[in-house]
């Protein structure tokens, strides 16, 4: 009766180690992680090959993306306070109804009606799924974009611009000129955004990409955004002609040495199905 039931114990502890087992590596395995998240390694793979990123982690996400956010906001299922939590939603998973909606539904709506969208804050690059549909046969194309935000993160601008404007700010002194200080805000916005279009040309014509295909990344990338012709001075970014203007310049000034090859090895990854992320790690020297 004892040999029976130790041998019962042993194949019922068997059976919950190789489920922990399984679990674990579904989770965390490169191999099985989504597709969308296998482009941005490779993509980031290239960039990184013949580029330094810098000496710090670099965290990517895919969320559901800006159309669930504003959905969720007609459907009244949050408040405008709120609603970034359903940009943010990892569209991977299946959740539950909320307010009789189905959420999973939205999501899928999100990715079939919603466009390219990312942004970058405290090392952390995120794109909504919808933004690998938008780019379709031409997905090598997201490199630029993948280029952009990763600028903004070398370049620590979420830092950096502030500590710009704390100085702009202090001159001016007349509590009624608030209307100026959002236009600094606004224009030292833009010049980090020129600065990122520069930086992430810079990148890839190091890693060969070509300066006609590279502008033509940017129209692409221009149009599927949606972007404002004209420059707003309220706006946050420029508009597309400006900053086409500015981008072509550099780009015809820019000699690239792309014999600068970084060691394949210097970095390695990370996934984190839980978390809904992959990190990109510097090897420390």
């Amino acid at each position: 009766m004892l040999i029976k039931f130790i041998y019962v114990f042993q194949t019922f502890f068997l059976i919950y180690i190789g489920y922990i087992l399984i679990q674990f590596i579904y989770c965390r395995s490169i191999l099985l992680m989504p597709k969308e998240y296998k482009i941005i390694k490779k993509l980031v793979n290239l960039i990184a090959t013949y580029n330094n990123l810098g000496d710090k982690e670099i965290v990517f996400s895919i969320g559901a993306g800006s159309y669930m956010m504003y959905r969720a906001k007609e459907l009244g299922l949050c408040k405008e306070e709120d609603n970034l939590f359903f940009r943010n939603l990892n569209p991977f998973i299946k959740v539950k109804t909320h307010k009789n909606i189905d959420i999973n539904q939205l999501t899928k709506q999100a990715y079939v009606f919603g466009g390219v969208d990312a942004y970058a804050w405290r090392r952390v690059v995120w794109l909504s799924k919808s933004s690998f549909r938008s780019y379709k046969s031409q997905i090598n194309f997201l490199a630029w974009v993948l280029g952009h935000e990763i600028s903004h993160i070398i370049y620590n601008d979420h830092i950096n611009q502030s500590k710009k404007l704390l100085k702009e700010y202090k001159k001016v002194k007349n509590s009624n000129q608030q209307n100026l200080k959002k236009l600094l805000e606004m224009k030292s916005s833009r010049s980090s955004e020129k600065r990122a279009d520069k930086n992430s040309a810079k990148m890839l014509l190091n890693a060969g990409f070509s300066k006609s295909k590279i502008l033509k990344e940017f129209t692409y990338a221009a149009e599927i955004y949606g972007w404002e012709i004209d420059t707003d001075p309220e706006g946050t970014h420029p508009g597309y002609l400006e900053r086409y203007k500015s981008l072509k310049k550099f780009i015809h000034k820019y000699e690239a040495d792309i014999l600068t090859r970084i060691n394949k090895n210097s970095w390695y990854w990370k996934y984190n199905r839980r978390n809904n992320t992959l990190t990109y790690f510097p090897k420390k020297k």
